[in-house]
């Protein structure tokens, strides 16, 4: 378990990283050509692209020649004697530094916003706060909105409602919601350099699209609100998941913005079609490469697994236990069966079905760990799946029996051997 958790935490970072090029390299063309809100909302590819990765893929259908079937029939045979080893050790270490490093930019990020939140104090007689870093829209449930305690001497009456436009825009767009997912998944993947470099794109993708849907709103007003950009004070850390009226985009560059057109809305439609195809590519593609366990290429190695299993089927009360030892010699990725009772093409209704699947880790390596995945099945029925990293010519235990209890209780002991 620890092992695949590993793997998957992997997967995901290198997927952060390789979308992360991608946005960053796109987001100005998409903003230039298109609008800035589409190169803000680009960034809604990132998570969903995680989502679709973490969807399970689907199972190919095996086929099996007939040396990669051991079928159990007649007297049960003894058991192999086999020592129980420790192959998932590293992947916990691993694991804990991990979870230490993203624990601690969690709690860097709670402490910033209590901090924040500890100088704010309530206007009288109004519905927002004050504070020294703002204008900022704080919070998630609700949003407050803070304003500096010279807000009033700052801005002018003109630029004033546009600053207050500019936190509508955040409040009605759920901005922080998404600042705050976009937090976590960076305290998640924390050694990631791309996540933070898309984190700050993002924050500064989101405030231009801000300044253009106020422009919308106040057209024929840019004037006063690159004044009032410049009256603004600096957003701190990226570690704050709120919407600040400053951000880490250069102020050239928002005021430049404010110097172009909106775009027509046919020439944002177009875009959105362009934006939504590209996403839709790219999670099939993410689909297609997930690993499946049933359909890995096979490798020119061979792989020698030692199995001695243990089955008990029945209910507890009256139970009954098959043992035997066998060895299957199958190419790296492919799969081998172990059948009790029944045929391969006519289950029976206690028929126990055993699948492994034996390759190496990493792929290719010689001296590496071997990762073994056993999908069991009951009459045909699927029940469960477990899956070990098991050093090379070494026994492990592997239990694959059911969370809840019930029959039936498969017990392994299988030494991997790399043939080659």
């Amino acid at each position: 378990m620890s092992d695949a958790l590993l793997h998957a935490l992997l997967r995901q970072s290198v997927l952060i990283a390789v979308v992360a090029i991608a946005l960053l390299t796109l987001r100005r063309p998409l903003a230039r050509y298109f609008s800035p809100g589409l190169a803000y909302a680009a960034w809604t590819v990132l998570p969903a692209l995680l989502l679709v990765d973490l969807l399970p893929a689907s199972r190919a259908v095996p086929t099996f020649a007939p040396g990669q079937i051991r079928m159990i029939d007649g007297p049960p045979a003894e058991p192999v004697t086999a020592t129980t080893g420790s192959p998932l050790a590293s992947s916990t270490l691993w694991l804990s530094l991990w979870a230490v490093g993203a624990l601690v930019i969690v709690a860097r990020m709670v402490w910033l916003q209590r901090r924040f939140g500890a100088t704010l104090t309530h206007a009288p007689h109004a519905r927002h706060w004050i504070g020294e870093q703002g204008p900022a829209l704080v919070g998630l449930w609700p949003a407050r909105l803070v304003l500096p305690p010279d807000f009033e001497q700052r801005f002018d009456a003109r630029q004033r409602p546009l600053v207050l436009a500019h936190e509508d825009v955040h409040r009605r767009r759920f901005d922080n919601h998404w600042n705050a997912l976009a937090a976590a998944l960076c305290a998640l993947h924390w050694f990631n350099p791309l996540a933070w470099l898309a984190l700050r794109a993002m924050r500064a993708d989101q405030e231009v699209s801000c300044d253009q849907a106020v422009m919308r709103r106040f057209p024929g007003r840019e004037a006063d609100y690159g004044r009032a950009l410049l009256r603004a004070q600096q957003s701190p850390s990226p570690l704050q998941p709120w919407s600040a009226w400053r951000s880490s985009h250069p102020l050239i560059d928002r005021v430049a913005m404010l110097r172009h057109p909106p775009r027509s809305l046919f020439r944002r439609m177009l875009g959105a079609a362009l934006l939504a195809t590209l996403a839709l590519g790219a999670a099939s593609a993410v689909h297609a490469t997930k690993p499946r366990p049933a359909d890995i290429p096979p490798g020119e190695a061979r792989i020698s697994l030692d199995i001695a299993v243990e089955v008990t089927t029945g209910t507890k009360a009256a139970s009954d236990k098959r043992k035997s030892s066998m060895r299957l010699i199958v190419r790296e990725g492919e799969q081998a069966m172990v059948l009790m009772g029944g045929t391969p093409d006519k289950p029976a209704p206690d028929q126990v079905k055993l699948v492994l699947t034996a390759r190496r880790q990493p792929p290719g390596s010689l001296l590496g760990d071997l990762f073994v995945t056993v999908v069991a099945s009951q009459g045909g029925r699927p029940l469960y799946e477990n899956e070990a990293v098991m050093a090379n010519a070494q026994p492990s235990h592997l239990n694959v029996a059911p969370a809840d209890g019930s029959m039936p209780i498969i017990d392994l002991r299988i030494t991997p051997t790399l043939q080659d």
